[in-house]
């Protein structure tokens, strides 16, 4: 009887278990829970959202099932806690955005690190095409974390600056190249640095000034990467994500990895592309346990593709001295989410 019952336990462990996984496996990312909801707080106007409702239940419920699973199953490399909204690939804030450009320029590029030291916007021309011999206006928003040298001692530069502006109180300089390039450069109410560039805009010194004074917090925007690393090699770490393109349907997005005591040392880069077929000299591997659900990889010299379902391309190269095989095990580490909102591109 004692043996009887002792599989009868064990089988409706092991139930509890697979329904576990499963609810684990349904549940929505945390970072874009947590986004879904903070966007449901802002719209004080509408009625509670019945599925935001089912939505965090599910992922309290993940979190209370979770662990049980983990404790049964033993320790494994694959079970690591979600990074917070701010710091995943696809989430990381942009503080900042602008509320004035000249007509005619859209946003086409957005990127951050993922501890906000440096975020990045850029508008530019809607029917600009890439040509090398055409003149692109462009604007370009930057903003740096006052912690972080050399923006740590800007207010003492800006001081001393022979061009200067006031900005909500506050002294910025200017740095006027010519009649359609300048840059300026302030320090905002949050005390990060925030500086604007101007290319190939007429009348660069007052448009930039409105633009500057049209600068306003952003709680919305995020860098919305459709791609994140997975492990990476010891000494390296995630540095930047960065997304551009012409419109929704042809974002790309690239990602960075640095020497972790030198961060300026690019070591790994991942980019995936809409639409590139495989390089010609490049040869096919069989690729085991990719996240992107891929199973077949190209390489060629220190550069691996992987082609996806829907036609894009996956991108990893190395600038240091990973084998193949290292460097495969990273492509095959980095998961991809299409469902990554991206409408922003070649919008106003």
């Amino acid at each position: 009887m004692s043996n009887s019952t002792d599989t009868e336990d064990t089988g409706t462990e092991d139930l509890l278990r697979a329904e576990l996984r499963a609810i684990a496996a349904r549940a929505p990312h945390a970072g874009e829970v947590r986004v879904a909801l903070a966007r449901a707080q802002q719209r004080r106007r509408r009625p509670p959202n019945l599925m935001l409702a089912a939505v965090a239940a599910a992922v309290v419920l993940v979190a209370l099932a979770v662990p049980v699973v983990l404790n049964a199953a033993g320790p494994s490399t694959s079970d690591v806690a979600a990074p917070p909204a701010s710091s995943a690939a696809c989430c990381r804030a942009l503080e900042y955005d602008v509320t004035w450009l000249p007509e005619g320029l859209v946003e086409r590029e957005r990127a951050a690190g993922p501890d906000g030291a440096v975020q990045t916007r850029r508008w530019a021309v809607t029917n600009w095409e890439e040509d090398e011999n055409l003149v692109m206006p462009e604007v370009l928003l930057e903003t740096y974390s006052p912690d972080k040298a050399p923006w740590s001692e800007m207010s003492a530069k800006i001081a001393r600056s022979p061009d200067t502006f006031e900005m909500d109180g506050r002294i910025g300089s200017v740095d006027t190249a010519s009649d359609t390039t300048a840059q300026f450069t302030w320090i905002t109410e949050s005390g990060r640095v925030a500086r604007l560039k101007l290319d190939n805009v007429t009348d660069a010194r007052e448009t930039g000034l409105r633009i500057a004074a049209s600068v306003r917090p952003d709680e919305q925007a995020r860098t919305t990467a459709r791609i994140a690393f997975g492990p990476l090699p010891a000494g390296t770490v995630d540095a930047s994500a960065k997304v551009w393109g012409f419109s929704p349907l042809d974002g790309r997005t690239e990602l960075t990895a640095t020497q972790a005591v030198e961060p300026r040392l690019e070591l790994i880069r991942a980019s995936l592309d809409p639409a590139r077929p495989p390089m010609a000299a490049a040869r096919p591997v069989p690729l085991d346990s990719a996240a992107s659900g891929a199973t077949t990889a190209y390489v060629w010299e220190r550069q691996v593709q992987i082609p996806l379902g829907d036609g894009s391309m996956l991108t990893v190269s190395s600038l240091s001295s990973e084998t193949e095989e290292q460097l495969l095990a990273i492509a095959a580490g980095i998961s991809v989410d299409r469902g990554v909102d991206q409408s922003w591109i070649g919008s106003p």
